[in-house]
């Protein structure tokens, strides 16, 4: 059920009666159980018999999680309780988004080898939000391993952690300790909670409809098995576009998340925070899917020894995280590709001792610096975008053949007004870091509101799924 649907609004508007009825207050079990109810609902819309996977990944880890929560059990036998939750949730997650690759692969070796010509997928449809419920639940049990949360003694409570719609199918990944404690915490709606909220509602569906839609029907529109872009600078334009589409689509979603979230008496955490503004790669990853970006640093990174073990050590372990990551966005090589590059990109600004902002820099220097890593930034959704090897030969191909190919540009010269309102927010949010400007009043959200309202309206594209549904 996507968030751009008139079932979706109904169903919203159903969840937002029982938040002025039963959840005056937010607390309530009449209010929970309604709750998650709709989050079963909402997830089930899509296949329903994948809710049974839901409530089984999140049954194994709430029982792993009890299991590590009893008196006496001493650390080896919690250790092994560990590697169960982490065999069952991440094989399932394998299974599903990972086993036809695989088996695909394995079958065009074969082939390559002239032994046959296998077919040896299996079209598993994919769960819709897989990777995020999993990471999330997995939070829950490795926090409780480390002591760091106390087990709660409701499934239909863990349950509704995992499955809370705002956030299910597309983040942020959000951590136990970050939702429990809200639970009972009084919240009552007032106008700067619902003012807020419809900010961030309105300007998520700005930027996935209006911003991210109307960039996908130029950039699919160009970006086929040989793209018709000519050139260089095609090309670049291009990746520019699609990195305007990404940000948008991605960046909308959290928006209306939290929005959602802050409706329903919950605060999700900031997922985005001016991406492309960062001067280096480590500043990037950030401000960039900053709950992924966390998660992989506290429960892979850390475990793995951080930085604590030599250079040498910390080389690896950033680089087996950026290669997780890459992973985690999907069963492809593009993907694999793209966590590669990203992973040799942070090792070479380490071994340069590169800083994360260039703070104490001159100016000069930093813009330097935000050229250079931008540029990576931008050269690498090229990578992510591709759907198979021949695409990115294909456009190498044409660069080469075509030189600058100024022409290419200007066929996506209809594309750039569409990035105007993201420059603007990144413009905006670079004069409120250097404490040029003060954040925005609610005056002056009232009024971008209003603004954006007209446009949702009136130029709304055709809609797209959101990207990250596929994650």
């Amino acid at each position: 059920m996507s968030f751009a649907s008139i079932s979706f609004a109904f169903l919203f508007l159903v969840v937002l009666l029982g938040r002025l009825t039963l959840g005056r207050d937010k607390r309530g079990s009449a209010y929970f159980l309604f709750l998650l109810s709709a989050s079963l609902v909402f997830y089930s819309w899509h296949i329903p018999i994948y809710l049974v996977l839901l409530v089984g990944v999140s049954w194994l880890n709430y029982f792993v999680a009890a299991r590590l929560g009893a008196a006496g059990l001493d650390p080896a036998r919690k250790k092994r309780w560990v590697r169960l939750a982490l065999i069952g949730s991440l094989g399932t997650l394998g299974v599903f988004k990972y086993l036809d690759f695989c088996l695909r692969s394995v079958g065009f070796a074969v082939s390559t080898l002239g032994i046959g010509s296998p077919n040896w997928g299996v079209d598993l449809a994919l769960p819709i939000g897989i990777s995020f419920y999993t990471f999330q639940s997995l939070s829950y049990v490795i926090d409780v391993y480390r002591g760091e949360l106390k087990h709660r003694s409701s499934f239909s409570e863990f349950l509704l952690y995992v499955s809370f719609f705002p956030q299910l199918v597309a983040g942020p990944i959000v951590r136990a300790k970050d939702f429990f404690y809200q639970w009972n915490r009084r919240r009552r709606l007032s106008w700067p909670l619902v003012s807020e909220a419809c900010f961030q509602l309105i300007s998520g569906f700005f930027f996935k409809l209006v911003i991210a839609d109307g960039l996908a029907n130029i950039v699919d529109g160009h970006w086929g098995e040989r793209s018709i872009v000519n050139g260089l600078l095609g090309i670049g334009g291009l990746t520019l576009l699609f990195g305007g589409q990404i940000f948008a689509d991605f960046a909308g979603y959290s928006m209306i998340a939290r929005g959602l979230a802050y409706l329903l008496g919950f605060r999700l955490p900031l997922n985005f925070d001016a991406p492309y503004i960062a001067s280096s790669l480590q500043e990037f990853w950030r401000r960039w899917h900053i709950s992924l970006s966390t998660w992989l640093r506290d429960y892979l990174y850390v475990p793995l020894g951080g930085n604590r073990n030599g250079n040498l050590a910390t080389m690896r372990n950033v680089f087996l995280v950026m290669l997780l990551g890459g992973i985690w966005h999907g069963a492809g090589m593009p993907f694999i590709l793209w966590g590669v590059v990203h992973g040799f990109g942070l090792l070479i600004e380490k071994a340069l001792g590169i800083r994360v902002n260039h703070s104490g820099a001159g100016l000069g220097k930093r813009i330097g610096w935000y050229l250079v890593t931008q540029t990576f930034v931008f050269t690498a959704w090229m990578i992510f975008r591709m759907e198979s090897s021949m695409q990115l030969i294909g456009m190498v191909q044409s660069g080469v053949r075509d030189g600058w190919g100024l022409s290419g540009l200007l066929e996506l010269q209809q594309g750039l007004i569409f990035l105007l309102p993201i420059l603007g927010l990144h413009l905006r949010r670079l004069f409120e870091v250097s404490g040029r400007i003060q954040p925005a009043t609610q005056t002056e959200k009232a009024c971008w509101a209003g603004v954006m309202m007209v446009f949702i309206l009136t130029a709304y594209a055709q809609g797209t799924a959101f990207i990250y549904f596929q994650f």
